[in-house]
């Protein structure tokens, strides 16, 4: 079913009378540009949701199961401040060959096109050094490097815990060396990607 047009609003001046029925109409448009906006479930208020996956998604399930989470501000700075906020939504679109994994929190936006939320896929990166050794199927400290005001390289003061993934028996990642290391959506883990020879 096709709908009307919004309504022609129209500016008003300092003094112009505004009727019942001017002041109606953009109550209407405002009404009607938040149901665009919200989609499907008004219990959703935006269009751009933080949710976690509650099963896997790939380029056969365009039904996966969302469970939409929320900030929680007494939970203590160092633990995991979202929360599932209870309300869970389920028309997800497929994601062009694309494998996303139960428990990975993305972005979700609602494309109204084909009424179906739409992941934001988002990945970090970061290099840095090893701040102690890393040993195959082990876990270390790696020190995140940036760049300063003047262009050089430089120690952050950050450090994220590290995994290895790649690592043969008996190899290892000594302190010092330099490393590249990603974040594993689904576990949040910092896998290692490249590492100095």
């Amino acid at each position: 079913m096709k709908q009307a047009p919004l309504p022609n609003l129209k500016p008003v001046k300092p003094g112009d009378p505004i009727s019942a029925k001017h002041y109606n109409a953009m109550v209407e448009a405002i009404n009607r540009l938040s149901r665009i906006v919200t989609g499907p479930d008004m219990s959703y208020d935006s269009r751009l949701i933080f949710a976690e996956l509650a099963e896997d998604l790939d380029e056969n399930e365009r039904n996966a199961e969302l469970n939409k989470l929320a900030y929680d501000e007494t939970i203590s700075a160092g633990t995991d401040a979202v929360d599932v906020s209870g309300s869970t939504q389920g028309r997800t679109a497929d994601v062009h060959e694309g494998v996303w994994l139960d428990g990975e929190r993305h972005l979700w936006f609602w494309w109204r096109a084909i009424g179906r939320w739409i992941p934001i896929p988002g990945m970090q990166l970061h290099i840095g050094k090893m701040a102690a050794t890393l040993s195959q199927g082990g876990s270390a400290l790696m020190d995140i490097w940036d760049v300063n005001d003047a262009g050089a390289w430089v120690d952050s003061g950050l450090s994220v815990t590290v995994y290895d993934w790649c690592l043969a028996a008996g190899q290892t990642i000594e302190t010092g060396k330099k490393v590249i290391a990603f974040q594993h959506r689904q576990t949040r883990r910092w896998i290692v990607l490249a590492a100095e020879c």
